[in-house]
């Protein structure tokens, strides 16, 4: 059976991350805890699952450079979300592991348990596998590293994509600092459910560099962000929710300052879900009445866990409590004055919805964007009409990073919002004909301009959002008429 087919479907994917989860867990908890054994037992039943339908016997993750591959190339999703998992490789001196059918937790438990090492790969890997061939974890290999002729990649993969400068497999240059937003998420998630100082510099540290790396241009980040995070969807939300809120505040003219503090906010807004039973948070179906009095406690417990730690600010601390508080002052919980309400916190709230309904989850679908205006719209009184406005001014219909088809036939990606929200400025990617154009090729159009003719965009062709733009553009105008003009302000409070 060909080793190379469904490699890299969702469900395989999705086993990674959560077997990259495990390896957080235990690198906190001790080896019994029961999320540790939860998730290894998990990933062995999904594992097994995968592997049966298409009569396959083996899967082999690899490792190079620090990022997870498989059928020759990066898994950029995989890299994001198991980087816990890449650390204990590397520090094991392995180029990946081999999974056979019949994966034992037992096993598993083994492969992640923490490394003292010598500091010696070879020495490291050696004693590795023997630990293993002693607790009878047979169903495990661990591969030597990837420049190594021993390689388990050059058995199972027929080739690998490199890049030309480093000769290992090209990724995504700004993987490192998504790695670094959901690492610093799920850290101070681990960290508030054992009672620990949250990390609110770390968070401070983790928005500077999502600035320093984007340095504007959003466009690359916000398609790298749509990635899915299994069993993790709350730590990805928290990630999308600091990086749309720094985009808008980047385009009205925030200072760094004040970026940085409402990045942290975004990242560290639902860290009260740490404190909520996992049973509720991750439940499939629709909540009861005692779920889900018990899920609406996560603002009030997230601003405790904040106000515990001596270095968050007023913006983080107000935004984890206010961000289920309605505009006209009904929501969850009740307002205290220590909570305070802004512009910024108002905007963190808006980005948190938009978030939500754009994104795919375990039990739905995601909406395109015009439809979730729609929605925000529709609910008078639950936004703050201003911080909304800045949303749409920024993002428009097509966010940063969105592929859309013309009415032309053209393809293109989108780099920024556009005079009109219906009309970005894209680059083209591919003629009528669909023919792939190649980079002296792609030229910038701004879709509102006179001089670029009439063209428009007809669909928005991610593949989470698809959706004709002709079915929804009418009813999204009259909605947004509604907003106001004034623009989103920094520092002023409610």
């Amino acid at each position: 059976m060909d080793e190379r087919r469904d490699l890299t479907s969702p469900g395989f994917e999705d086993a990674i991350g959560v077997l990259g989860h495990a390896a957080s867990y235990r690198r906190i908890y001790f080896r019994e805890h029961p999320r540790v054994a939860a998730l290894a037992e998990e990933f062995c039943r999904r594992l097994e699952v995968l592997l049966v339908a298409p009569q396959r016997t083996t899967f082999f993750l690899g490792l190079a450079g620090g990022k997870l591959i498989h059928d020759g190339r990066a898994l950029v999703g995989s890299t994001i979300v198991a980087k816990r998992l890449i650390e204990q490789l590397e520090a094991l001196g392995s180029g990946g592991v081999l999974f056979r059918r019949g994966t034992r937790a037992e096993e598993l438990l083994e492969l992640l348990e923490p490394v003292r090492g010598s500091g010696e790969s070879a020495r490291d890997l050696r004693e590795a596998r023997e630990r293993l061939r002693s607790c009878h974890a047979l169903h495990l290999e661990l591969s030597a590293p990837y420049a190594s002729p021993e390689w388990l990649g050059q058995k199972y993969f027929s080739s690998v994509e490199t890049d030309d400068a480093t000769g290992e497999p090209s990724d995504e240059p700004l993987v490192p600092v998504y790695q670094q937003l959901f690492g610093t998420v799920e850290e101070a998630h681990l960290r508030g459910a054992s009672g620990s100082d949250v990390g609110v510099d770390s968070a401070r540290s983790a928005s500077e560099k999502l600035q320093r790396a984007v340095r504007g241009d959003f466009r690359d980040l916000l398609q790298l962000v749509r990635y899915s995070d299994y069993d993790s969807f709350t730590v990805g939300h928290s990630v999308r929710v600091a990086t749309l809120a720094v985009l808008v505040g980047h385009a009205h003219g925030f200072d760094e300052r004040t970026l940085t503090e409402l990045g942290a906010a975004g990242l560290l807004h639902d860290v009260g879900k740490a404190l909520i039973p996992e049973e509720i948070l991750f439940k499939p179906a629709a909540l009861d009445d005692e779920e889900r009095r018990i899920m609406k406690r996560h603002p009030q417990l997230g601003a405790e866990l904040l106000l515990e730690s001596a270095s968050a600010g007023q913006m983080a601390i107000g935004a984890a409590w206010g961000h289920h508080l309605r505009h006209d002052g009904g929501g969850y919980p009740a307002h205290r004055p220590w909570a305070v309400r802004s512009q910024l916190t108002a905007l963190i709230q808006v980005c948190d919805i938009f978030e939500a309904l754009t994104a795919a989850r375990p039990y739905k679908r995601a909406l395109s964007p015009q439809r979730a205006y729609e929605i925000l719209l529709a609910d008078r009184g639950a936004l703050d009409p201003r911080a909304l406005a800045a949303l749409v001014r920024t993002l428009g219909f097509y966010p940063p990073g969105s592929h859309v088809e013309l009415d032309t036939g053209e393809q293109g990606l989108v780099i920024a919002a556009g005079s009109a929200v219906d009309r970005p400025r894209i680059e083209l990617q591919r003629d009528a004909s669909g023919r792939a154009l190649p980079a002296d090729e792609r030229v910038r159009l701004d879709l509102g301009a006179r001089e670029h003719g009439e063209r428009r965009v007809v669909k928005l062709l991610d593949a989470a959002l698809a959706t004709s733009a002709e079915e929804e553009r009418e009813v999204a105008f009259e909605a947004l008429a509604a907003l106001p003009c004034g623009p989103c302000d920094a520092h002023e409070d409610e």
